[in-house]
């Protein structure tokens, strides 16, 4: 239900989107403006350098989300209705949209923003919401050629106002549907206000790194040839003598929403590196297919050309965005996500815009339209410009990727826009000596906290529920709402071992449910990686997250995650945060221990308790609230269930698991 309503979401975020600027070209050519047509994607760009003022003062700080978008779209459908009025009047025309564009490019990282809030899998349930907005797109193109087109007078109804109006009652539409969205409030509520943090440097240093740096910097590049392909396929296609030209161009959304239902399988074949560089070869091909399709308007070749949109799109800037968004921590997410806004349809596609004008008029001159020739000429300089873009990064973009990383790349995305309340949990964590009398008052010796890799099994055996050692095989676990195991997790040298590409992955959980309990075991994470345990989980949901507490599995020195307490190695992810950094470093075994006793719950790493917290209890329920898991009603509901261990696509490994049931469970 959650996946439905976002999907709706984009689905009407980029209807309005695909209503206007596909067709402004043609119709302003059609009004007298034809010397013009670039202006609508200038001005559109320099909106989105603007956007992250949006994104990183308004949403991040003082408003909730959902709410920004209802007034952006409520004013942008205002704009949209007066702008056919002035088409008469250049300066203004432009002008209108301008103010238009100001209103309606912050919506684009506002509903990422929104969706990555209220969702975990990313690599799972993100191309699967985002594929409505192309749809929309679709929906959006055959709407005006085949609908509209009765409507128009004769005329193709892209040279009329019509297109204009439909985005505008679409825009209407949407600004009231945002008001029913999830409730998202800002991630950085009263966090010092700077104008690097505005306009996303802090992001920028936050995530900063070589590879990182070239990214951003091919990111900006290759939007430049990409102004050419939405301000003058258009009119390539009116010159190419095609007639339903909106609709033509939706082919392009077309094969977007078959590349974005296989992305997954993509992540896990080719990786990041190679999905932005296949992204960028597309834009290369389909340049050169359209200078190849000039002389003679062959449409197999344009068509072709249009149809390569969706690994250009898809391939890099959907890939950009889980990308940067796997490198965020909470309080940076929007302003992570507005800063690739701002590079890609900022600067990106204003320095695009005013030279593939420029360009286009140099060829041009006194004419109305350009010979076939000219077509052809103009379409090679994007196509050797991609083609420079494309072998810089392949040479520079150098991140290192883990054996099995091709499917961390999408799933390791921290998923966890946090908001308010991220002071420390209702207890103060104790130093080793407090672990240690805990641990007696509970009947069981402490973990040992030496370093030295040493089963941290309990002294007493009494009670205890072998779940998982170097003797017994995988009989306690199955995977999460199956019978079997999942291949990916395999016993290796003594250890439950998760690992990527091996085989179908997915969580795991105890075939027995537990309520009151104490559970140990210790875990190895792979460089960067990402797991969690989860406890008190339930099938009653696609994933054991939407209904399970979790206590966090990190390589808090190198994931984004690691920067904040709250989403930290040993936090109750999202809503209490490990009050210590206690972990070993990477490649060593951190015994973690997990205690439940009716509603008072303890989370313990390396003989140190991190924190506590009473489940479903007043201060609780209020952290739940001001959460992502707050779109589960079934979240932290149970006071028994299964224990579970996480598939976040990166390699990790447990040992030594057990558990004792407490008390009358």
């Amino acid at each position: 239900m959650l996946n439905a309503r976002l999907g709706l979401m984009m689905f009407l975020q980029f209807f309005i989107w695909g209503a206007w600027y596909t067709t402004i070209a043609v119709y302003m050519s059609a009004s007298g403006l034809e010397t013009l047509t670039h202006w609508p994607f200038t001005v559109n760009p320099i909106a989105a350098i603007v956007a992250p003022f949006f994104l990183g003062l308004v949403a991040d700080r003082y408003f909730a989300t959902e709410r920004v978008l209802a007034v952006l779209h409520l004013l942008g459908a205002a704009c949209l209705f007066i702008a056919p009025g002035l088409i008469s009047r250049p300066g203004a025309f432009i002008g209108m949209l301008l103010i238009y564009n100001l209103c309606y490019m912050p919506t684009l990282g506002l509903s990422n923003s929104l969706a990555f809030h209220h969702i975990r899998a990313q690599e799972k349930q993100f191309p699967l919401i985002r594929v409505f907005g192309t749809v929309g797109w679709i929906v959006a193109g055959l709407f005006i050629s085949f609908v509209l087109g009765r409507y128009a007078g004769g005329r193709l109804p892209e040279e009329t106002a019509l297109p204009l109006y439909t985005a505008a009652a679409g825009s209407l539409v949407l600004a009231m549907y945002a008001l029913t969205l999830p409730h998202t409030p800002p991630p950085a509520r009263g966090e010092p206000v700077s104008i690097g943090s505005i306009v996303g440097l802090d992001a920028l240093r936050a995530l900063g790194s070589p590879s990182f740096y070239v990214f951003v910097l091919s990111a900006l590049l290759i939007s430049i040839p990409l102004a050419a392909y939405y301000n003058f396929t258009q009119l390539f296609l009116g010159a190419s003598g095609v007639t339903n030209i909106a609709a033509t161009q939706t082919l392009g959304q077309m094969s977007e929403v078959f590349f974005m239902l296989l992305m997954p399988l993509f992540f896990v074949r080719l990786g990041v590196k190679w999905m932005l560089i296949a992204g960028m070869a597309a834009w290369v091909l389909r340049y050169v297919l359209f200078a190849l399709a000039a002389p003679t308007g062959t449409f197999s070749l344009i068509a072709a050309g249009i149809l390569l949109h969706g690994i250009c799109y898809d391939f890099f800037f959907v890939t950009g965005q889980i990308y940067v968004d796997k490198k965020s921590t909470a309080a940076i997410r929007g302003q992570a996500q507005g800063f690739l806004v701002l590079i890609t349809y900022g600067v990106g596609m204003l320095i695009g815009a005013q030279l593939a004008g420029a360009l286009y008029n140099s060829f041009l001159g006194t004419a109305d339209t350009l010979l076939p020739e000219q077509w052809q000429s103009f379409w090679l300089v994007p196509a050797a410009f991609a083609a420079a873009v494309m072998v810089f990064f392949g040479i520079a973009f150098r991140e290192r990727e883990r054996q099995g990383a091709a499917a961390a790349a999408a799933a390791g995305l921290a998923a966890v826009l946090l908001v308010g309340g991220c002071s420390g949990g209702s207890g103060n964590a104790g130093d080793a000596g407090a672990a240690s009398a805990d641990s007696q008052q509970a009947g069981s010796s402490p973990a040992r906290g030496d370093g030295s890799g040493v089963a941290s099994a309990p002294d007493d055996t009494a009670g205890w529920i072998v779940l998982f050692d170097s003797t017994t095989g995988l009989d306690a676990w199955r995977g999460y709402r199956r019978t079997d195991m999942p291949a990916a997790w395999q016993v290796q040298d003594g250890t439950l071992a998760f690992t990527p590409g091996a085989g179908d992955g997915g969580d795991i959980v105890t075939r027995e449910q537990f309520g009151d309990f104490e559970l140990v075991l210790e875990w190895r994470i792979s460089p960067g990686g990402n797991s969690g345990v989860f406890y008190r989980g339930l099938e009653s949901t696609d994933y054991i997250f939407e209904t399970a507490a979790e206590m966090q599995v990190l390589d808090n020195a190198g994931h984004a995650d690691g920067r904040s307490p709250l989403t930290s190695a040993g936090s109750n992810f999202g809503l209490y945060p490990a009050a210590r950094e206690v972990t070993r470093p990477i490649g060593g075994w951190n015994e973690a221990r997990i205690v439940a006793r009716g509603p008072h719950v303890e989370h313990w790493l390396n003989g140190v308790k991190l924190l506590e917290y009473e489940q479903g209890s007043d201060e609780w329920k209020a952290r739940v609230a001001d959460s992502k898991f707050a779109a589960w009603p079934g979240y932290g509901t149970a006071m028994r269930g299964h224990i579970g261990l996480q598939d976040h696509g990166d390699e990790v490994w447990f040992r030594n698991i057990r558990i004792r049931p407490l008390g009358a469970d």
